[in-house]
């Protein structure tokens, strides 16, 4: 699939508390995956609430899929079209546990059938486990 750029553009301050441009360009944070999905990394805090007094590029540090304990997550990833098959060399069960997701009771294949390449924005923000998840809840 086709990598389409996002642009990025970051705000910040500067000594004199004004408003000022510190990123304006393509995230160079691409990772394609082999299905052919897209992930571009946007930004991502480390804390909350967020220290925004630094000037330094907050998208160039490992993450995985969650983000990191009291922080937050902004990528957008473009979905390729499903045709029915999974591209040969693909473990759909260990791309499931790296994004954190149980195959054994969430591991049903959920597919863009559009077609088309679909793009979502995701916002992924820390919080606690729900209680449910305490409680060796499963879906049903």
């Amino acid at each position: 699939m086709e990598k389409k750029p996002v642009r990025r553009v970051v705000t910040g301050h500067d000594e004199q508390g004004k408003a000022v441009v510190l990123i304006d360009g393509p995230t160079p944070y691409v990772n394609q995956r082999g299905e052919g999905n897209v992930v571009q990394l946007l930004w991502m805090t480390n804390e909350s609430p967020a220290d925004l007094s630094h000037t330094r590029d907050q998208a160039a540090q490992k993450t995985g899929v969650p983000p990191p304990p009291n922080g937050a997550i902004l990528r957008v990833v473009d979905f390729a079209p499903y045709d029915g098959t999974v591209p040969k060399g693909i473990d759909h069960h260990e791309i499931l546990k790296q994004m954190g997701i149980d195959p054994a009771t969430q591991g049903y294949h959920r597919v863009n059938n559009s077609g088309k390449p679909c793009r979502i924005c995701f916002v992924l923000i820390d919080s606690q486990d729900p209680p449910a998840w305490k409680k060796d809840w499963k879906p049903k």
